[in-house]
C-alpha cells in the first residue's frame, strides 16, 4: 500500500508483480474504479509514480490490443456470414486475403469470456464495480479431464472459471475480488470438485 516501502523499481519480475499487486489492491480499495488513475498515483511517493504509471499503461494498452483483435475477428466472421468475400473483408480489415482465410478457418473464439470482461476493466472501458457485477452473474463452466470411451484422459478441458483462477494468479484480480467470486460460486465449485 502507499505507506509501505516497496523497494527499487523494475529490478526483477517478482518485484514488478509485487508492485502491481499492491497497486491493483489500492485501486480496488481506494477508488473502486479503473479509470481514475491520477488520484491513485498521487498517493504514492514521486519516485514510485513513474514505475507504477508505466506498469498500468502497459496493462491498459495490452488489454486494448487484445480487445481490438477479438472484435476485429468477430467483425470478420460477421462479414463472412453476411456474404462478403474474403477479398472484400480483407480490404475492410486492412489484412491480406490469406490472413482473413486463416481467421475464418480457425476455431470460432468470438464468444465473450470472463477474461474479456477483465480486459475491458484493464482497458478502462468499465470500472471495477461494473466488472464484478458482470462476473457475479456469469454462467461459469468448470474444467475437467476429458473422458473418452469411459476412460479418463490427460487432456484437460477448460471451463470459463479457469479465466478467473488465471486472472488471480496473474494478479489481475485482487484477493478481495477473487474471494468474493469464490463465495458467490461456492456451491458450484464444490459440485465441480466432487465430480472430478
Amino acid at each position: 500500500m502507499p505507506n509501505q516501502p516497496m523497494g527499487p523499481m523494475f529490478t526483477g519480475q517478482g518485484e514488478i508483480r509485487g508492485i502491481w499487486h499492491s497497486f491493483s489492491a489500492t485501486i480496488a480499495v481506494k477508488a473502486g474504479i479503473w479509470r481514475s488513475t491520477a488520484a491513485i498515483l498521487d498517493a504514492y511517493p514521486a519516485e514510485e509514480r513513474l514505475a507504477l504509471s508505466i506498469t498500468l499503461e502497459f496493462r491498459q494498452v495490452n488489454a486494448q490490443e487484445r480487445l481490438a483483435h477479438k472484435r476485429r475477428n468477430r467483425l470478420i466472421r460477421q462479414a463472412a456470414r453476411a456474404g462478403k468475400s474474403q477479398v472484400e473483408i480483407a480490404k475492410l480489415a486492412e489484412l491480406s486475403q490469406p490472413q482473413v482465410g486463416r481467421i475464418l478457418k480457425a476455431d470460432d473464439d468470438s464468444a465473450e469470456t470472463p477474461m474479456e470482461i477483465l480486459d475491458r476493466r484493464d482497458a478502462g472501458e468499465i470500472d471495477s464495480a461494473e466488472m464484478m457485477t458482470i462476473l457475479h452473474a456469469w454462467p461459469y463452466s468448470f474444467g475437467h479431464a476429458a473422458v473418452v470411451n469411459g476412460v479418463d484422459t490427460d487432456h484437460y478441458r477448460r471451463g470459463s472459471w479457469d479465466d478467473i483462477a488465471r486472472a488471480y494468479q496473474q494478479q489481475r484480480l485482487t484477493f478481495a475480488e477473487y474471494a468474493e467470486l469464490m463465495k458467490v460460486n461456492a456451491d458450484k465449485l464444490t459440485e465441480a470438485s466432487a465430480a472430478e
